[in-house]
């Protein structure tokens, strides 16, 4: 019952350096998620240019219900109310809850956003 797409929700590796590495890369751009009803907001610390959110935008927008993408947003109002990492950036999107193993290549795909640390 495992499809292929899910394979990438998991990373094995026999060291904690490579541990350590792995989730230092899955945090380079990446923030926090937050569902608001079927709309999942994405937080990041660099948003993607106007080309690079076309091309997110191409090879992710399979992932929506609404076929429309990533769309940049400012925080929610229950955001806004609670404090809630107001300051982080955002895109949104309406994810299709068959297609969440996704959200992990999207992840990898907004790290790629920042220049990696040596």
């Amino acid at each position: 019952y495992v499809d292929a797409g899910d394979l990438g929700l998991a990373h094995l590796c026999d060291d904690h350096v490579e541990a350590l590495a792995h989730i230092d890369r899955f945090y380079a751009n990446y923030r926090s998620i937050r569902w608001f009803g079927p709309r999942l907001v994405i937080r990041v610390g660099v948003l993607p240019d106007r080309d690079q959110l076309a091309d997110l935008n191409d090879r992710f927008s399979s992932m929506t219900t609404d076929g429309r993408g990533l769309r940049v947003v400012g925080p929610t109002p229950a955001e806004t109310a609670e404090h809630d990492d107001v300051e982080a950036k955002r895109l949104a999107l309406m994810l299709d809850p068959s297609r969440v193993a996704g959200l992990h290549r999207l992840i990898a795909a907004l790290n790629e956003l920042v220049p990696r640390s040596s």
